[in-house]
């Protein structure tokens, strides 16, 4: 496994199935850890990658700029080929109105083993289910509301 760190964000690198995993932990916001993965995606894109996986599982906080930066690098890797899911998008620290953004580009999944099923289309896969965190975010907004209201 190899592993790339900036100040804010480390990437480790993995591969199962053909697949290239990409373990992000830290921060996905604006600054050095957005540039690392760009600089990342670029390394895998030259090197004839085709699949790959984004796993936000270590992933504390994701803001706007990092999910806008998120969903552009997700496009230009579809505009050359690059296949990509998102892994434990519902662990990141990610906004919920961001997340409609990001499912839009590129499935999402929650288990390891569908996302990488997802690029074998003879295989069965769970697909990543948007209502479901949408109502598990309001209802922990309502209870925080509870404790502070």
């Amino acid at each position: 496994m190899k592993s790339e760190d900036s100040s804010r964000l480390r990437i480790d690198v993995r591969q199962t199935e053909g697949v290239v995993i990409l373990d992000l932990t830290g921060e996905l916001t604006l600054g050095p850890g957005h540039w690392r993965l760009w600089e990342m995606a670029s390394a895998l894109a030259g090197a004839g990658v085709k699949k790959v996986i984004l796993n936000l599982r270590g992933v504390s906080k994701i803001d706007a700029a990092g999910a806008g930066e998120l969903t552009m690098l997700l496009t230009r890797a579809r505009a050359v080929g690059i296949r990509a899911a998102l892994l434990n998008l519902s662990a990141s620290g990610i906004d919920p109105t961001d997340v409609f953004q990001l499912v839009a580009e590129v499935e999402a999944f929650e288990d390891e083993h569908d996302a990488v099923n997802a690029f074998f289309p003879n295989r069965r896969i769970k697909r990543y289910d948007i209502l479901s965190f949408v109502v598990r975010e309001a209802s922990e907004l309502r209870e925080v509301d509870k404790l502070v209201g």
